[in-house]
């Protein structure tokens, strides 16, 4: 029938276009076309796919019932749907793309250059081929186009030709009046369509369309549209059909499915009672093709099942859960019921679904079709709290490198996020990537009740029984909610199977259809089931045919023998029993159920993977000239007397730098006194441990007057070299360097070396100075060449009479010099506390002509 029609359309669009003034807009001249937005020129001319509530109303006489049994439509309520585009561009869709078909063949595609009508997938399910948007565009008098991958379609072969998949779904719904929206009230049964085959079925300015096309989809609401002028881009009209290379919808056309078709229907469950409901059709629900506007793609209208189960005549509700009904720490469950009239929880509220946070047992009286106290018995909500934050200790490594990070806790998890994302790891350690510079982590801990899973009901067995068909049900209870996750099906044949469960009244709780493979096979379903009794699961037959062809259907195995009910559904229901007495099991073996893990988690607390670019030295040692046995410490009257630049002298010196050297420090630092207050810069050498001479890196610090070697920053020496083992050298301006002895480990967690003692074991001999115990660096190098010397030829005493003037020993100069030995600010040859007698000192002080050579390779 509809293929004629579909001539007749074509034809008087046809008609239109030779008679009317609209030829400068069409799908090769876009001058006059008109854009969505007044004054634009340059615009995509999409599609505005609507679904007529007055053709729902009115096509037939409106929406036809039918009784549970009614010999040609049992339990069926049959419906018109027509889906006017009132948008300014057409609908298009196209099933080939650069002369290639693609076809989806389960979790395949696959590409053919030939038609659907000669492909096949391999078993025998229906391929569906993948569909082309073509979108048109106006860029003032040009009109071009382009195809964009979008939905799927099927081809019908009883039919000879093509539906485009999901276009459009009917469902029975009850109003909720705190709810604007039609499309989220509660669903009590469904009906859809495997698909359209789009095509001009009518104009919008044609008498057999008059009312369809409107401003608005709502019911009883809009301005009929049923002129030509109110479409003036009309001459795009196409006179789309059943095409297998193109199907489409022009802009100012409806395309209209009758009742009287296969399909059009919602399946009235049984049990389901007479009263008010609304039936709600939507065009495009998944939104897989692009339009002017995707909020008007749907309509509402109401109407009263009159040939049902009895209103009123009893029966009992469901509470579902959005999740296991544990609460606490901020987690809150909804708790929703049964759809209905209006309810009444025991906590007083009104709203069919509420939000809790406390533990406690919720229920709620609901006034429906079937019972205006249909009660839904008690569902307990327990609490569960979260743990404290863990203790988290980070680590220091020498990048590039791992880092152990650790963790106090039961179940410490950890993330690279303060929140949201995926944890990374678990336990109360974790290691972590090579990294190459500092990274923070997060870690929580956690409490967790596990879920539990079942495999329950009856197990196959071939012997038992045989194939059926037939519109029957299981029965089973739901003490708690829970997850039927898969069944396990034998299929005699290939087809569509229509999975279902609905409650003791006939509301819809869950559904889906599945084309199955024949044979022993797993069916994945992942049902949430509502607390509540008498349930009913099927394989439902609605009985819908194409030319003869059974469409869905249930062909699958069946157990007469071997049965024996109740079968425990772990420790959350029961199946108990079938409509066909306790000696049948019908359908669905091995059930996997399951119930959800909750989790309970602190908040995270940072942890720190310190990725550093050196080892760790703790270096300490006196210097002989400023060192005061009184005290056991070094004075500092070079920082006193404000003679100690910021910035190290070595590099200036001539020392040999290996690195970038111009340490400074901040003039703060030397207003710090006691035993932390600086005393003067030195110099850190690392060497190799295989050659000692090879100097590895250098670093200037400054030392304390305790004895403590620090950074220019403060802190214990960072030396930018790999772990490893190193000789450690300790030089100053004036005194004889000092290196240790045997190589030191040295890693990115600090190394003590104390000079200060003689434990310590230092290259060469005579090393340090000992006086009663403590070690220090030799004073008097004040010309700088390794050795210290009272006479002879560039010996140190001379330096010092040539800094004074040369010629009157009683002089004193002032400054930051090396010759001052004794590191007091001032140069003296002569009197007390002069810097001449160091020297004799420490060569010997019996006999001047010795030296003392500094103890470094």
């Amino acid at each position: 029938m509809k293929s004629n029609l579909s001539s007749i359309a074509a034809t008087v669009v046809l008609m239109v276009l030779t008679t009317t003034t609209t030829a400068q807009c069409t799908l090769t001249n876009a001058t006059s076309c008109v854009c969505a937005t007044a004054g634009q020129t340059d615009c995509d001319l999409l599609p505005d796919m609507t679904i007529s509530w007055n053709g729902l109303s009115t096509v037939s006489g409106g929406p036809s019932e039918y009784a549970q049994n009614d010999g040609s439509n049992p339990g069926r309520l049959r419906i018109s749907g027509s889906t006017p585009n009132i948008g300014k561009g057409n609908l298009e869709v196209r099933g080939v793309s650069g002369g290639i078909r693609a076809f989806i063949c389960g979790q395949d595609t696959i590409y053919a250059s030939s038609g659907q009508q000669s492909f096949t997938c391999p078993g025998g399910i229906s391929p569906k081929q993948i569909l082309y948007q073509r979108i048109y565009h106006k860029n003032g008098n040009t009109m071009s186009y382009q195809d964009v991958k979008t939905g799927t379609m099927t081809y019908h072969p009883n039919h000879a030709h093509y539906h485009v998949d999901d276009w459009t779904t009917m469902t029975l719904r009850i109003q909720d009046p705190s709810e604007p929206l039609p499309t989220k009230w509660p669903i009590v049964a469904t009906g859809a369509k495997i698909g359209f085959c789009l095509m001009d079925y009518y104009t919008c300015w044609t008498a057999s369309a008059n009312g369809h096309c409107r401003t608005s989809q709502e019911w009883q609401q809009g301005t009929v549209l049923n002129t030509q002028g109110q479409f003036p881009n009309r001459g795009m009209g196409n006179g789309y059909n059943c095409s297998a290379d193109y199907q489409g919808i022009s802009t100012g056309r409806t395309d209209l499915y009758g009742e009287w078709l296969e399909g059009m229907w919602i399946n009235l469950l049984p049990n389901l009672c007479n009263g008010n409901y609304w039936i709600v059709a939507e065009v495009d629900p998944t939104n897989v093709f692009q339009e002017e506007n995707e909020a008007n793609n749907w309509t509402a209208m109401p109407f009263t099942l009159a040939l049902q189960r009895a209103a009123n005549s009893g029966g009992s509700a469901f509470i579902s859960a959005n999740k296991r009904p544990i609460v606490g720490n901020g987690r809150t469950v909804t708790l929703t019921a049964a759809p209905g009239y209006s309810y009444l929880w025991n906590t007083g509220a009104t709203t069919r679904s509420i939000t809790v946070a406390q533990a406690g047992s919720y229920s709620c009286t609901v006034n429906a079709p079937c019972g205006t106290s249909l009660q839904t018995g008690t569902i307990v909500v327990t609490a569960m709290e979260a743990p404290a934050a863990p203790t988290a200790t980070g680590a220091v490594v020498l990048g590039p490198a791992t880092a152990d990070l650790h963790a106090t806790g039961d179940d410490p998890q950890w993330y690279t996020a303060a929140s949201g994302g995926t944890a990374i790891g678990s336990g109360n350690d974790l290691t972590t990537p090579v990294l190459s510079e500092t990274t923070t982590y997060w870690v929580s801990d956690r409490n967790t009740t596990a879920g539990n899973t079942w495999t329950v009901g009856k197990t196959y067995n071939a012997s038992h029984g045989s194939n059926y068909n037939g519109r029957q049900w299981m029965y089973f209870d739901a003490y708690e909610p829970f997850t039927i996750k898969s069944v396990r099906v034998v299929a005699s044949g290939v087809g569509n199977r229509h999975f279902i469960v609905v409650d003791n009244v006939g509301n819809l709780i869950a559904e889906k259809q599945i084309e199955l493979l024949p044979g022993d096979q797993i069916v994945q379903l992942n049902f949430n089931i509502p607390k509540g009794i008498q349930h009913k699961i099927s394989a439902y037959d609605s009985g819908a045919q194409s030319s003869g062809t059974q469409l869905v259907f249930q062909d699958m195995h069946y157990s007469t023998t071997g049965v024996s009910y109740p079968y425990a559904i772990g420790t959350v229901g029961s199946i108990t029993g079938s409509t066909l007495g306790g000696s049948v099991y019908l359908f669905f073996y091995d059930w996997e159920v399951a119930t959800e893990t909750v989790v309970q988690e602190s908040a995270r607390v940072p942890v720190v993977a310190e990725v550093v670019t050196g080892v760790m030295l703790d270096l300490k040692a006196f210097l002989d000239g400023p060192y005061d046995a009184n005290t056991g410490k070094m004075h500092d009257s070079l920082r006193v007397n404000g003679l100690i630049p910021l910035t190290e002298p070595y590099a200036a010196m001539g020392f040999p730098q290996v690195g970038t050297g111009g340490e400074s420090i901040p003039a703060s630092r030397l207003t710090v006194i006691g035993d932390d207050a600086v005393v003067d810069w030195v110099r850190v050498e690392l060497r190799s441990a295989s050659t000692p001479s090879t100097i590895i890196a250098t670093q200037s610090g400054v030392i304390t007057r305790a004895g403590q070697v620090l950074s220019a920053s403060g802190t214990p020496m960072r030396i930018g070299v790999p772990a490893g083992n190193y000789h450690v050298v300790l030089r100053h301006r004036n005194h004889l360097g000092v290196m240790t002895a045997s190589p030191i480990e040295l890693g990115v967690t600090t190394t003590t070396i104390d000079l200060r003692t003689s434990i310590t074991s230092t290259w060469g001999t005579d090393a340090q100075r000992a006086s009663n115990g403590v070690m220090r660096l030799w004073s008097g190098e004040v010309v700088r060449d390794g050795v210290v010397s009272y006479t002879g030829g560039n010996n140190d005493r001379d330096r010092i009479l040539q800094v004074i003037g040369g010629t009157v020993p009683t002089n004193v100069v002032e400054g930051y010099l090396p010759s001052d030995v004794n590191l007091d600010g001032s140069v003296k040859y002569t009197g007390g506390a002069n810097d001449r007698d160091p020297i004799l000192t420490n060569i010997g002080a019996t006999v001047p002509t010795g030296s003392r050579f500094e103890q470094l390779p």
